[in-house]
């Protein structure tokens, strides 16, 4: 069997408080998502949220970080969640620049 290595799933830096999609599963494909990092760069008393949406699951929300940050403070999340195909990976901060990075693997859906 081949080896399947982790990769960026998506990544951004953000200077306004809106909602933005940072990644969305191939279709054919299953996602480990492995590690999310988000970075305060200016701001204070900040809150970030990570979500994803699925298709399989009528589009239900499940939240992934709700929390408070600083300038300079890193919110990170290392355990593995399995995404399916079509999932959507979202973020929003009101921080007044922020950046986002998500990693993990993909793997394609066999018969």
């Amino acid at each position: 069997m081949a080896t399947t290595r982790s990769k960026k799933l998506g990544e951004g830096r953000f200077t306004d408080a809106a909602g933005h999609l940072i990644y969305t599963v191939p279709a054919g494909h299953r996602t480990i998502l492995k590690t999310l990092r988000l970075f305060c760069v200016t701001g204070s008393g900040a809150t970030a949220s990570v979500y994803y949406t699925s298709e399989a699951l009528g589009a239900n929300v499940s939240l992934l970080i709700d929390r408070s940050f600083d300038t300079d403070d890193v919110l990170g999340l290392d355990s593995w969640y399995v995404l399916d195909a079509g999932d959507e990976l979202h973020a929003f901060s009101n921080c007044s620049d922020w950046s986002i990075i998500a990693s993990g693997a993909e793997l394609p859906i066999l018969a």
